[in-house]
């Protein structure tokens, strides 16, 4: 701002303050080629001025390590933001410097109604909470944010809007210095007429961006479509047929700011992509019962949530919570500096609004009379405080239906989506065995959640239809020394899970506690079509504690290693039936889960979603922001210090230098 007010000042003040504008008039050369001309000159002297950052460039392409280097794109993207905004600018100081006849004056007039300008651009970020009560207006003033236009030109991001408010500021700028060079040299009635242009000009300028801010026109120049919505996020967003609802929990550790600016760039061009979606920031200090809510849905500490910031999808009672910390992962570069190690936000995010808005959830089905868990008021458990009440309640939010049938000996009932089995104490019969196989034949989906009440091993009734999905049940209790909890028998993991969709959010990010479980394993031979993944295991220290010569060795107990599974999964890609295997039903039970293993609810969340289809998954790329960082040895290091410090402005003194001595013969 402080160049181009430089630069501006003496466009006209000079010319006014000397006599010489009055003898340009003379000549045949009316006010608007004079101030055009004017504006040219200025403008074309700040593109000198940025003229040596090209070295930049070859440092660049220098120093870079092998394979890596910078796309050309991009830059020239950078550049054409940093001239358009400068010419825009500078149309606006020569307005000032027409304005009077006093150079410092036009100066000062300049930078601050170009600070005052920048300040307004940026309102929705100095002060989201004005931004949020007025959004019309935040988003007409975002419209002008200048700086915000350039950021996005940094990025490969060119938007019909930034040429907009560079075409608009230049036009307006242009005739207010037009009719201000009038005033004193003509009548009052023309003087009048070029400012009522000029207001003229303002609003055709102000109706035209809102036209096109409603096409929300925009070009990624970028080579990897880093700023550009996926295709198959397009088509889920064009799927929408009621609105939904995307709260933003803004982070307050700085840490997470800059991954979040760029959660926030996605959401703002998903909305701009689909009208149905509606954007709002959320606040668990002003708002903490919803805050508490969230933080329970993602199974973290309302602190955390806090701090890290997170993206909730909401339609009706339905929502869908994805912190940032499943969105983004962090490390470190060459340089040990903090970096973004990969961009998962617009998968989950599409992912979510996909859940949320998909088709009518399933009814699941569970089992009764065996001394099953109560999962609902209808499941009669024998169990002394032990329910899956907790579980129950996150899936009727999610608008399943449950139900209990009365008996599936004679076959599942067709409507059950999924089939859960939660923790038997009794094995279910010969014919409601051979129900369930007929079930995942069929292509529906089971969740068999073992029991190890009180440290008993009773079977499940299942044990040879989980071994035709390639699973096994051995009865053993599985313990991990090395992570123990105070809970007696109970160990956590938190970087224990296996690549799969049901456990993709748990790794290294959230822990689970497994109360005396028991072993699952996956067996050698199932068929071609199933392959079971294990879904947690033990770390390396993981046992059997369960005496082995008390176990007969059935399942191979006695072969067992660590780390040593205790949930698995496996879907028949052929039939499509699918299988979830839980080593500990007690483990996702309401009580456990309130001494602080929030997670555990939520995994069983998630293998529900998986089973009946609704988890979904939304390949989507590496859309990752880059940035290109240096590793220099000190001699390339004391190189490009000579180049850039020393050598090129040297290079530009000496020219100069020669250019006066020229100047000074003539």
């Amino acid at each position: 701002l402080l160049v181009v007010s430089v630069l501006a000042m003496r466009a006209i003040a000079e010319e006014r303050q000397t006599g010489t504008w009055e003898s340009l008039m003379t000549a045949p050369v009316g006010e608007v080629a004079a101030v055009v001309g004017k504006w040219l000159g200025a403008t074309a002297f700040y593109a000198l001025l940025w003229l040596p950052t090209l070295s930049y460039l070859v440092v660049l392409q220098v120093y870079t390590p092998p394979g890596v280097g910078f796309e050309l794109a991009p830059v020239l993207a950078a550049y054409a933001g940093v001239l358009g905004t400068g010419a825009a600018l500078l149309a606006l100081g020569v307005a000032a410097s027409a304005a009077t006849s006093n150079q410092i004056v036009a100066a000062v007039v300049t930078f601050v109604g170009l600070l005052g300008l920048v300040v307004l651009g940026g309102v929705g970020e100095l002060a989201p909470d004005a931004a949020a009560a007025a959004p019309r207006l935040a988003a007409a003033l975002a419209a002008l944010d200048l700086r915000g236009h350039l950021q996005a030109c940094g990025r490969g991001e060119i938007s019909a809007v930034a040429l907009w408010s560079w075409a608009a500021l230049a036009a307006v700028g242009l005739s207010l210095a037009v009719a201000a060079s009038t005033v004193g040299r003509r009548r009052r009635g023309e003087v009048q007429a070029r400012f009522l242009a000029t207001a003229l000009i303002a609003a055709i300028a102000a109706l035209a961006g809102v036209l096109v801010a409603r096409q929300a026109w925009r070009w990624d120049v970028t080579a990897r479509r880093v700023n550009s919505l996926d295709v198959r996020t397009r088509e889920i967003l064009a799927a929408l047929d009621a609105p939904v609802e995307l709260l933003l929990v803004r982070p307050t550790a700085p840490g997470f700011e800059p991954a979040y600016r760029e959660v926030e760039r996605l959401v703002a061009r998903m909305v701009a992509a689909q009208p149905r979606l509606e954007r709002r920031a959320l606040d668990p200090a002003l708002e903490p019962e919803r805050g508490a809510q969230i933080a329970r849905e993602l199974a973290i500490a309302l602190d955390d949530l806090g701090r890290g910031g997170a993206v909730v999808a909401v339609r009706g009672p339905r929502r869908r919570a994805v912190a940032l910390i499943d969105m983004v992962g962090f490390g470190r570069d060459a340089l040990a500096a903090g970096a973004i190690t990969d961009f998962r936000a617009e998968a989950a995010i599409a992912a979510a609004i996909a859940e949320v808005a998909g088709e009518t959830p399933a009814t699941l089905c569970f089992t009764a009379g065996h001394g099953e868990l109560a999962a609902t008021t209808e499941v009669v458990s024998t169990r002394v405080d032990a329910d899956w009440y907790g579980l129950a309640a996150r899936l009727v939010r999610d608008g399943y239906r449950l139900e209990t049938p009365d008996g599936i000996a004679a076959g599942v009932p067709a409507r059950c989506r999924a089939l859960i089995v939660a923790g038997p104490t009794r094995p279910l019969s010969g014919a409601e065995a051979a129900a369930v196989a007929d079930h995942l034949r069929g292509g529906g989906a089971v969740l068999v959640a073992a029991s190890t009440e009180g440290g008993a091993l009773p079977d499940t009734g299942l044990e040879v239809v989980l071994a035709t999905w390639g699973i096994g049940s051995p009865r053993a209790i599985v313990e991990d020394p090395a992570n123990p909890v105070e809970l007696p028998g109970a160990w956590l993991t938190v970087d224990g899970y296996g690549a799969h969709p049901i456990t993709s959010a748990f790794q290294r990010r959230r822990f689970t506690v497994w109360l005396r479980p028991r072993a699952v394993v996956t067996l050698d031979d199932p068929a071609p079509s199933r392959q079971p993944v294990l879904l947690v295991a033990t770390s390396a220290a993981g046992r059997v504690a369960t005496p082995l010569s008390d176990v007969p060795d059935e399942g191979g107990v006695a072969s067992l290693a660590a780390p040593i599974g205790v949930a698995a999964a496996v879907e028949d890609r052929a039939r499509g039936g699918r299988l979830v295997v839980l080593g500990s039903a007690e483990s996702l039970s309401t009580q456990v889960v309130a001494r602080g293993a929030a997670a555990n609810e939520l995994l069983g969340q998630s293998a529900v979603a998986w089973l009946t289809g609704r988890a979904q998954t939304v390949d989507v790329g590496d859309k990752r922001p880059e940035a290109v960082r240096l590793v220099m040895t000190t001699w390339q290091l004391r190189q490009a210090f000579l180049l850039c410090v020393v050598a090129l402005p040297l290079a530009l003194a000496a020219l100069g230098l020669m250019a006066w001595r020229l100047r000074r013969r003539a």
